[in-house]
């Protein structure tokens, strides 16, 4: 189908066509007008209403949808279903049947560890690195572990790191309040993730100069409140080499009153390190103060719990196996004390200690993270306009090579860390390391080795297509027989390459289906890899075509798609 042009022509100024009509008709072209616009306006109060009625139901049924067009920058897109060339491009993910994952991981992965293992080496070589560790998950339990250089160049006899090293991961430590938040919501002590976060907490003030709508906590998650960058934390935070955010929650709420929001919320994405810290202190203050403080609140309801004993959210443990964090210059980064933007920014932890996390995600219900939690976790948010950038409360989730990645990633001066979740695979990567900070980018080329291998090992194998001995019953041209819609051709026959039963419908998208065999009468039909994902065609992915009336030859005369009857031509 074609796109349509509408070109507007106004009326020629000059033109003596309108001085000319007669009064009667003048009188029917405004009666007309009249009665468009207020066709018009009825319209748009139908919508505006249902809008406001769909809103109402949206912690029962929220969907993750594109936000408003409001910045330049970061607008995602809707496209047309009439740009066949669009769609050329943008391939439907397909992801392997976890039944199909083998026991043991493939030796093709495998081989990706000593890739990973060159690539790190030579970091530490090129000394844009001082130390890394390096720990992977498959299914339930660690599969490798590395670890390359030192932790303190200032020793005189310097020592390796290991997966149980502490290094500072800066943004990784949202995953805690990601984590309690959505345990509150398990609990049912949080209503719902659209709730205003003025509703946790009254005193909370922000200026909103686009409209009336509040902050809600899945905004907050999802980078797209609107709220500035960074905490209010006063001139300590360029002027002082420790402690860096000495205020308290009452400065930062007067501080607030006074700010703008930089977009309408839930129209963009703008990362807030703000936010997380806003949110993480007003569910401690609303459900966790008798703990004393955030740190001992997220280790009684999100570490502990875990397994994570080794995992740091104040300086003043474990001085022992701990990396060193050295700016790129090679000058040791001075030990920071993150204050009242620590849930944003502090924690240390190791390999060991994210490989337990990584498996609690990976295998639902072996903790407090159960199914239903890792799904909500991972639900669309925002849609990036590369249309395979997506945000989800805490994490970021793209696709490649048909495998969905979900990852999250943070860095402090000197130190850099990421989490790699193929949950689909049920494969997990954790990368930490000091020095430049560049463990994201080596996360993503990572990545992309690994999901090439995976997408060859177990989504190659997802099509589950059983042929037939007797083949030639079944091809042929068949022809679509009805009183009323356009003449459809749909020929079967045999694929050269693959061997496999295809059946090709004239005209339609796609191209071609594979035909799976089921009994002597019934074959489903089965979608190729690389269609776009809302794909309409007479027969769906899984749906059987029936076959009936075998002629002398034993060849099927007919069969039937749903409620269409497909005839055999023998011309």
């Amino acid at each position: 189908m074609s796109l349509t042009t509408v070109q507007y022509i106004s009326p020629d100024p000059h033109s003596n066509e309108l001085k000319n009509t007669p009064k009667d008709i003048k009188i029917f072209y405004l009666k007309a007008t009249i009665v468009i616009l207020a066709l018009a306006l009825a319209t748009v109060s139908a919508v505006l209403v249902w809008r406001l009625l769909a809103h109402k139901n949206g912690c029962d049924e929220h969907l993750a949808k594109e936000p408003r067009k409001d910045t330049k920058d970061e607008i995602p897109f809707l496209i047309s279903q009439t740009q066949n060339n669009v769609f050329d491009r943008l391939r439907c993910p397909q992801v392997g049947k976890k039944n199909l994952l083998p026991y043991t991981l493939p030796r093709r992965i495998q081989e990706i560890f000593m890739d990973v293992k060159e690539l790190l080496q030579e970091e530490i070589a090129k000394k844009t690195l001082v130390s890394v560790s390096c720990t992977a998950v498959y299914r339930n339990e660690q599969v490798w572990n590395a670890a390359y250089g030192i932790l303190d160049k200032s020793t005189f006899l310097p020592k390796a790191p290991n997966w149980n090293t502490l290094y500072s991961t800066g943004s990784l430590v949202k995953l805690l309040t990601v984590l309690v938040t959505f345990k509150l919501l398990q609990e049912k002590k949080l209503e719902c993730l659209d709730d205003s976060l003025k509703k946790y907490l009254p005193e909370f003030s922000v200026k909103n100069p686009f409209n009336k709508d509040s902050i809600t906590v899945r905004q907050i998650l999802s980078h797209t409140s609107g709220l500035p960058r960074e905490v209010p934390c006063g001139p300590s935070f360029s002027s002082e080499k420790k402690n860096i955010c000495p205020v308290n929650t009452t400065f930062v709420y007067k501080k607030l009153k006074n700010t703008k929001l930089k977009f309408p919320p839930g129209t963009a994405v703008g990362y807030s390190n703000l936010g997380y810290a806003l949110l993480a202190h007003t569910l401690f203050e609303k459900f966790g103060s008798s703990h004393g403080n955030w740190q001992q609140w997220m280790l009684h309801e999100v570490l502990r719990p875990l397994g994570m004993t080794r995992t740091v959210l104040k300086n003043n443990r474990f001085r022992h196996n701990v990396a060193q964090r050295y700016k790129a210059n090679g000058i040791l980064s001075p030990e920071l004390d993150w204050g009242w933007s620590s849930p944003s920014f502090q924690m240390k932890t190791s390999t060991t200690d994210l490989a337990k996390l990584m498996l609690a995600i990976l295998n639902p219900g072996t903790s407090f993270i159960d199914e239903k939690m890792t799904k909500d976790m991972f639900k669309p948010e925002y849609i990036y306009p590369d249309l395979h950038t997506i945000l989800s409360p805490g994490w970021q989730i793209r696709y490649n090579n048909s495998i969905r990645i979900i990852s999250k990633a943070g860095a402090v001066p000197g130190s850099s860390a990421a989490i790699i979740l193929m949950p689909d695979q049920r494969f997990g990567l954790a990368l930490l390391a000091s020095g430049q900070e560049i463990v994201p980018k080596l996360a993503e080329e990572i990545s992309m080795k690994l999901s090439e291998s995976f997408s060859l090992n177990v989504v190659s194998k997802s099509l589950d297509i059983k042929s037939t001995r007797n083949a030639d019953r079944y091809t042929g041209v068949y022809v679509l027989k009805n009183n009323w819609s356009d003449k459809v051709k749909a020929t079967i026959s045999i694929d050269s390459f693959t061997r496999r039963l295809i059946l090709k419908q004239d005209p339609g998208y796609p191209p071609f289906v594979y035909l799976s065999f089921k009994n002597s009468q019934l074959l489903q039909i089965v979608y190729p890899h690389g269609l776009a994902c809302d794909v309409y065609a007479l027969g769906q992915d899984k749906e059987d075509i029936k076959f009936k009336h075998p002629d002398y030859k034993g060849r099927f005369k007919q069969f039937t798609l749903g409620s269409f009857v497909f005839k055999r031509t023998y011309a």
